[in-house]
């Protein structure tokens, strides 16, 4: 289910990255630019979510899997990670 939505987002990403940068076609400028935009603007709603989150269990969990960790997890997901 967690890889469906991961796919998602990143479909969803790209959408609006491609959306972003273009006007009168796009350029490699365009959408490096437009990358780095979105990129800014998901990590800080990431981290907004964080901030807001209930539980500082998960919040740990989440940034260690987000700084790329594999701790507390089993074989099934370090073969998915990889």
């Amino acid at each position: 289910f967690l890889p469906l939505i991961a796919s998602v987002g990143g479909a969803v990403a790209f959408l609006v990255v491609y959306a972003i940068a273009w006007k009168n076609g796009t350029s490699p400028v365009r959408l490096v630019l437009a990358g780095v935009i979105v990129g800014t603007v998901f990590s800080s709603l990431q981290t907004a979510l964080f901030f807001f989150a209930d539980d500082i269990g998960v919040v740990q969990s989440a940034i260690s899997w987000t700084t790329g960790s594999l701790t507390g997890t089993d074989w099934e997901q370090v073969r998915m990670a990889l």
